[in-house]
């Protein structure tokens, strides 16, 4: 079973959505058997969930993280980590920006990702299509955004859809 994760960029997450994000999650793994966890990118919501689902590796160290990129978009996989370190080391004498990666297990691109401005909106349906459950973080007071376009394209696949910004009220 796969989970991917949409949400709105600028997602500001509090201890209390870690808490109820790493419930869900757990819930998901153990008792629907998730395995696989896709995670696209340029949101914050992403970053929060991809951190979560991190941590969780080290208890349940079958579950997989994999990173939908499109075509410029660049994940790090774990097996890339030791070369990503040394080119943090030596970016970090030129610029003083931290860089702090998560580390994917697997990396998924299609030449469908490759739609110029629209890449995103390709890559977020295919992670849709790819997954059994969606979990989101969507106000719905916002309209014409791609998280509202991407919720309706789960809603009308009958994926189950987890929408954090309705559960934690």
């Amino acid at each position: 079973m796969n989970c991917c994760f949409i949400g709105h960029r600028d997602f500001n997450p509090t201890n209390a959505d870690y808490e109820f994000l790493n419930e869900l999650l757990i819930n998901l793994i153990e008792n629907k058997k998730v395995v696989s966890f896709i995670f696209g990118s340029r949101s914050n919501f992403n970053y929060f969930c991809s951190q979560c689902v991190s941590k969780l590796q080290k208890k349940y160290d079958f579950i997989k993280m994999i990173a939908y990129n499109c075509k410029h978009e660049r994940s790090v996989l774990k097996s890339e980590k030791a070369e990503f370190e040394l080119i943090k080391k030596f970016a970090k004498s030129y610029c003083s920006i931290e860089l702090q990666p998560i580390y994917y297990d697997e990396r998924f691109y299609s030449e469908e990702f490759n739609a110029g401005r629209n890449s995103y909106i390709k890559r977020n349906e295919r992670m849709v299509k790819d997954s059994d459950f969606v979990i989101m973080y969507y106000d719905h007071h916002s309209v014409n955004t791609g998280t509202k376009n991407i919720f309706d394209f789960a809603l009308k696949r009958h994926k189950k859809i987890y929408n954090l910004y309705e559960l934690k009220k």
